[in-house]
């Protein structure tokens, strides 16, 4: 059996690899690891960034007669400040 100086200690000939395949497999593994990693932590902020808004607007629709006089008020203070 002969042994490639450039395949280490697998024993068999060089075969020609196709262009653009990995050559080793863990690679391939963490590749696709790190894929649904990202697609997780996209998910993961849509969540949070739908939790934001649904609490934006639930205080919004709950403290609307309050921050209605606190713009009031504001608006208020602001014609007096210009006249």
């Amino acid at each position: 059996m002969a042994r490639s100086s450039t395949r280490g200690d697998r024993p068999g000939p060089d075969l020609p690899r196709p262009a653009g395949l990995l050559r080793r497999p863990w690679a391939a593994r963490l590749s696709a690891k790190a894929a649904v990693q990202r697609g997780q932590g996209l998910v993961e902020y849509g969540l949070i960034l739908g939790g934001a808004a649904l609490v934006a607007v639930i205080t919004l629709v709950v403290f609307n007669p309050v921050l209605s006089a606190i713009l009031a008020w504001i608006a208020s203070l602001v014609d007096a400040s210009s006249s």
